[in-house]
């Protein structure tokens, strides 16, 4: 999933958090967007397997402060059916690095082939800084 977008995203990533992170130092995460689409006969339940595969290998190498969640249209302007987006969002910009280093790694494997065999190519890949406003 994120091999093409991975490494764009996590050098441009990491390579602004200095800059970003001093301006937003008390609420600084990072969300990550991928837009990607289902493969034939593969449903909802399908991904949501996979992002709980993923949390269960993620938890296993001790990384923390990561969430999946996935956006799917109920209306847009952009989006089709069988489309939707994975949202990765991390506490902050470092974890979104490590994660992505560790989606291309020996140990996950097993989540990489679950994931393409429930998706297609995704089309678009963007990191994000966040603030929260309490």
């Amino acid at each position: 999933m994120f091999t093409k977008f991975a490494s764009i995203s996590t050098a441009v990533a990491l390579g602004i958090a200095g800059v970003a992170i001093s301006a937003n130092t008390a609420n600084a995460g990072a969300v990550e967007y991928f837009k990607c689409s289902l493969a034939e006969g593969k449903t909802m339940d399908d991904l949501v397997s996979v992002a709980s595969h993923f949390h269960q290998v993620i938890a296993d190498a001790g990384i923390e402060g990561y969430s999946v969640s996935y956006l799917s249209p109920l209306f847009s302007s952009d989006l089709k059916r069988g489309n939707f987006y994975w949202v990765g969002t991390a506490t902050d910009v470092a974890t979104i690095g490590a994660i992505n280093d560790f989606w291309e790694s020996d140990a996950n494997k097993p989540v990489r082939d679950h994931w393409l065999a429930v998706t297609n190519d995704c089309e678009t890949g963007s990191v994000y800084f966040t603030t929260s406003v309490e």
